[in-house]
């Protein structure tokens, strides 16, 4: 599998895992921690397909502080 079709295997990967979280609705929301635990990927692995997913307007991010 080459570089490109890993990270295209990694967006499908977490897109279909935040559907089915979220019950494919809008108003529920995944967390990044459990997408990490359920999904075996690195955590650049999960924010280089967020990323991407959001900028095509696939999902919406929110950024939460940690330990506050």
């Amino acid at each position: 599998m080459t570089d490109i079709e890993k990270k295209q295997a990694n967006r499908f990967l977490v897109m279909n895992a935040i559907y089915e979280a979220s019950g494919g609705s809008e108003h529920n929301s995944a967390s990044g921690q459990d997408l990490l635990n359920d999904l075996g990927l690195s955590d650049e692995e999960l924010a280089d397909a967020c990323k991407y997913l959001e900028g095509e307007h696939l999902i919406k991010t929110t950024r939460t502080m940690w330990g506050t």
